[in-house]
């Protein structure tokens, strides 16, 4: 396992970055740095530089081989989007006074599910900047194409919701990985950092007119001009949209970041998707679109009265209505309502298997319907033609009818009329529920104490496994049934100077059927959670004031990396 940098004290620490990030005031070359020219980012090192994102150090170096924080790239974040207003940093221990904390604040706005804890714990992991960039620039979709991280050995590391995020960077072809690996624990240099940033957002326009034609994706503040352009890429729209002009805007995607009201549209106004990711209160009318996503700082009510092949609600706490016909519509947010006016309508209408929590009123005619999840609500007030029940607590219910019922768990439940009935229960793991309980921080030296909770409608055994990263820490076999059985990890932690300040902690759930060799591949059910370990610090060993960085990532084959994370 490698050794971390870390910086010898808090002053150095605030040092660095503040001058790595200050304003440039002056035009600059690759030749007034070291280690710029010839570098395999040098283009993005140098827009960096030309657009006041950064300015290097005082020695005429830039570091671009150096590892970027977390704080960093929120701060480049915060200075590229230029969100309006700042948020509360609630749950993190960050000091109010230190120089990243207005950008910080600022940034947290339009990206509200940052989780606050990288600001004081844990280093910037590729997979974190995975998940950070995914949804700062909202390219999460309701339904990721997971299949693209098979081409990946370690995709398995991915945690959470770093797995989405992955598999939306690869498939829009931001990031290839390197050797057939994505390496989602390793660090990231302040030259990834840019390069994956800047490969996102090609151009920044500020105000003013919108030039004619954009090669790459695009950053528009303060609106402009678009009413009859043609853009091939991506745009995302910031600052003050209100008034905003789409009339006969053809485009393959618009990203709103900002407040969505007095939209104009018309018939020509044609727009593969629509990103609604911002403002108090938006509704979309006129236009074509072949998709629109209620993505995450959307609004809290969204009234939809246009045409569109798709509706997508990845967003949580956002009450949406619909006021037209969409063939078909994914939840896979939390908290979220749907409802429909008389002349609202869908054929097909899913609640993902990370949805939860949402409540559905559906009109008569839908054909269609997928529960999964956890805690979902649906009522329905008519015929509903075909329903497929799956996840953990999901309830369907209403005065209307479903001609065909699908139940593929035991443990969600529909009290609607019913012509037929099909049951296709799991021979697996399907109907387990499991919930875990670990320490979200833990001092050095403690036990490490974890939790699972498990229960199945049927009897059967299990293999439970607990991993700290790639390190087998304990397996137990025990047998579950309907009376939830709860079982404890409890060790001492296993640190040594070269781990880094946050752990992977992975729970693994295997079926072991008596008549099942063990060497069988069988069903297993993984769930991880990161573990933020406090006063690591005093286990490193106390680096040279000369040489405050332990060791660098060794260096990729620029022929190679010139497009990748």
């Amino acid at each position: 396992m490698r050794l971390f940098r870390r910086f010898t004290g808090a002053f150095a620490l605030i040092l660095v970055f503040a001058m790595a990030l200050s304003i440039s005031a002056f035009a600059v070359t690759p030749d007034d740095f070291t280690d710029v020219r010839g570098h395999w980012a040098e283009e993005y090192l140098m827009r960096g530089l030309s657009e006041g994102l950064l300015s290097g150090f005082g020695d005429g170096t830039l570091r671009p081989d150096d590892e970027a924080s977390f704080v960093q790239a929120l701060v480049l974040l915060q200075r590229l989007l230029m969100p309006a207003k700042s948020v509360p940093t609630e749950g993190a221990e960050m000091d109010t006074d230190a120089w990243y904390a207005g950008s910080v604040s600022s940034v947290l706005s339009i990206i509200p599910d940052v989780d606050v804890r990288y600001l004081t714990h844990g280093e910037l992991t590729r997979g974190r900047l995975f998940l950070l960039m995914a949804d700062a620039f909202r390219l999460i979709p309701a339904e990721p194409d997971y299949s693209v991280l098979d081409g990946f050995t370690d995709s398995g590391l991915l945690c959470g919701r770093e797995r989405d995020a992955a598999a939306a960077l690869i498939s829009l072809g931001y990031v290839t990985g390197h050797d057939g690996m994505l390496r989602p624990m390793g660090a990231v240099t302040r030259a990834e950092l840019f390069t994956l940033t800047f490969s996102l957002v090609e151009n920044t326009v500020s105000g003013g007119r919108v030039p004619d034609s954009l090669s790459g994706g695009a950053l528009i503040q303060h609106s402009g001009d678009l009413a009859g352009r043609t853009f091939a890429d991506m745009l995302w729209l910031g600052g003050s949209t209100e008034g905003c002009d789409l009339s006969g805007l053809t485009a393959d995607t618009v990203v709103f970041l900002s407040q969505v009201s007095g939209l104009k549209t018309n018939t020509g106004t044609n727009i593969n998707t629509l990103v609604i990711a911002g403002g108090t209160g938006s509704t979309i009318s006129g236009g074509t679109y072949g998709a629109l996503r209620v993505a995450s700082g959307a609004p809290e009510s969204v009234f939809i009265s246009c045409a569109a092949d798709r509706l997508e609600i990845t967003a949580d706490n956002t009450a949406v209505t619909v006021d037209s016909h969409i063939p078909d519509i994914v939840i896979s947010g939390h908290d979220c309502t749907l409802a429909f006016s008389e002349d609202g309508s869908s054929e097909n209408v899913m609640l993902t298997d990370t949805s939860g929590a949402s409540v559905l009123t559906l009109p008569s005619g839908v054909e269609k319907l997928s529960v999964d999840g956890s805690g979902n609500i649906v009522t329905i007030s008519g015929r509903v033609g075909s329903v497929s029940l799956d996840g953990n607590k999901n309830l369907i219910d209403g005065n209307g009818t479903v001609d065909s019922l699908t139940l593929l768990t035991r443990n969600s439940t529909c009290s609607a009329a019913v012509n037929t009935t099909v049951e296709k229960y799991p021979d697996g793991l399907g109907d387990l529920v499991l919930s875990v309980e670990p320490p979200k921080f833990l001092t050095v030296g403690e036990n490490l104490t974890a939790s699972a909770t498990l229960s199945n409608p049927e009897e059967m055994r299990v293999e439970l496994t607990w991993y700290m990263g790639n390190m087998k820490l304990m397996s137990e076999s025990l047998d579950i049934g309907p009376i939830p059985v709860t079982t404890t990890l409890d060790l001492p932690p296993e640190l040594d100077p070269a781990m880094s300040s946050a752990q992977l902690l992975r729970l693994t759930v295997t079926k072991r059927d008596a008549d099942i060799p063990q060497d069988s591949k069988a069903e297993v059910i993984t769930r991880q959670y990161l573990i933020f370990l406090e006063n690591l610090d005093s286990l490193l060993p106390v680096a040279d004031e000369a040489d405050m960085l332990v060791q660098q990532i060794p260096a990729e084959n620029p022929s190679e990396t010139s497009n990748q994370e």
